[in-house]
């Protein structure tokens, strides 16, 4: 009788036997890392460094239904390469977001929110007039919903993650206090909130986190399993100024909820679900901030921009008219104005004559908000012309006013400290890095010494 406790495999002509408990531990706990301090000699169940490697991709494509057969084909041969560190990072993302395939029965690793459980006010608007759906319908629906409600608080990124702002969020009892009308949030909030919402439907997930028993102190997504096959990734807020959060108040396509099957029919599947039950919710729910009778206006606007061949001064024009239209939370106002001007001067960018850049405002109430900057060539009979490439123009969008500055009067509020540059968190709190949505305006320099003692108030 087969021991599903023992995974035995062949390395190089020679049986190998496994305790599957050990394997799992040690793909889950990143104990590979380990290996990198050992010498080439050591051995692991009378097997070389290279070989330990290959025996772990063999038993991750036993328990790993999802990997296609070319991957894990290629994953195989390159083996020896496996030390290497960029065959491992792929290989463990693809085991991290399918851990389910290791799993067996499943344990929850979601230490926060059945300990912290949802507003009252919340859950109601939430859970208040569902359409008869079924629970994976209803899944899709709530997230949906639950991304119109919610704003991503500008203060958080502008900061850059830290300081006093930060730590409002790493309060996991801030979870239970938030309402329709204070619903400003960051990833692990959104995500120990859906969880709440699939514990309600009865649907299995897992969270994706390096630590999933700490809390606030990383980006974090979540893992869910619609069937036997099916597992979906809930990334909301992975890309800041372009995450749903925005997208679902204007309507746009959602990206961040999809099925990370490496099967097409099953991503087909899962997009024609998520597109028909986002039908569903739109007539349920027209957005407040989309005309009342044209519900696809901003989509549609955005999207025709791309083909506009006016002259700058009629494109400034006619952003500044449409963002007098548009009335989002900041950090959703921001992600609108950055794709209209991406779009109305799509043909300047792509010819390096215009660069935006979001940096962070630093308020008289020690808050701070993020500003879109605009750098941009000037023009000759209406053309940005080569012999100005320079970037020596300027405009500041803030989420309200649109505004031109000359070169030297926006460096001199850089060197005030006004402005600066967003330097983001990432998991060494002593090396901060730039936000990946950020390059610096051309000719501003930030003045580090200010933004040193604003990071330390």
């Amino acid at each position: 009788m087969e021991n599903k406790n023992i995974f035995t495999t062949i390395i190089d002509n020679k049986e190998v036997s496994v305790d599957t408990n050990f394997l799992i531990d040690y793909i889950q706990n990143d104990k590979v890392e380990e290996l990198y301090q050992r010498d080439d000699y050591d051995f692991y169940f009378g097997l070389t460094k290279n070989q330990f490697a290959v025996l772990l991709l063999k038993y991750i494509k036993h328990r790993t239904p999802y990997l296609s057969s070319s991957t894990n084909k290629n994953i195989i041969l390159q083996g020896n390469n496996f030390f290497g560190g960029n065959i491992y990072r792929r290989l463990y993302k693809s085991v991290a977001l399918n851990e389910f395939a290791l799993q067996e029965p499943h344990e929850s690793n979601d230490y926060f929110s059945h300990n912290y459980p949802m507003n009252p006010e919340l859950k109601k608007e939430l859970f208040n007039d569902l359409p008869h759906l079924d629970k994976n319908d209803l899944a899709i629906y709530l997230y949906l919903k639950l991304c119109y409600i919610l704003r991503y608080d500008e203060h958080f990124d502008a900061a850059g993650q830290y300081g006093k702002i930060a730590l409002v969020h790493e309060d996991p009892n801030r979870l239970t206090q938030i309402t329709p009308e204070k619903c400003d949030i960051v990833c692990y909030e959104f995500v120990y909130l859906y969880a709440q919402i699939l514990n309600e439907l009865g649907i299995d997930y897992l969270i994706n986190s390096k630590k999933p028993d700490e809390y606030g102190k990383r980006h974090i997504s979540l893992s869910l399993k619609f069937d036997e096959k099916t597992v979906v990734l809930v990334d909301p807020t992975k890309t800041i100024f372009k995450d749903d959060l925005y997208f679902i108040k204007v309507n746009a396509p959602v990206h961040g909820f999809k099925c990370i099957n490496s099967d097409d029919n099953l991503k087909k599947q899962l997009n024609e679900q998520v597109d028909k039950v986002y039908e569903i919710y739109k007539l349920f729910n027209p957005s407040k901030y989309c005309p009342e009778n044209d519900q696809e206006y901003w989509v549609r606007t955005v999207n025709e921009l791309i083909t506009n061949r006016s002259y700058y001064e009629a494109k400034f024009y006619l952003f500044e008219d449409l963002m007098e239209k548009a009335n989002l939370p900041h950090t959703e106002q921001m992600a609108l104005a950055n794709r209209i001007l991406t779009n109305l001067f799509f043909l300047e960018g792509k010819n390096g004559h215009m660069t935006m850049s979001y940096f962070c405002e630093n308020l008289p109430d020690k808050k701070k908000r993020p500003v879109l900057g605009i750098a941009y060539n000037p023009t000759k009979n209406g053309v940005a012309h080569p012999s100005y490439y320079m970037h020596n123009s300027y405009y500041i969008y803030n989420g309200k006013n649109f505004f031109e500055m000359e070169k030297e009067d926006l460096q001199l509020l850089f060197d005030k400290g006004l402005y600066n540059y967003i330097n983001k968190r990432n998991d060494n709190p002593l090396s901060p890095t730039v936000a990946n949505y950020e390059q610096r305006l051309p000719g501003i320099f930030e003045n580090y010494d200010l933004e040193l003692e604003n990071e330390n108030e």
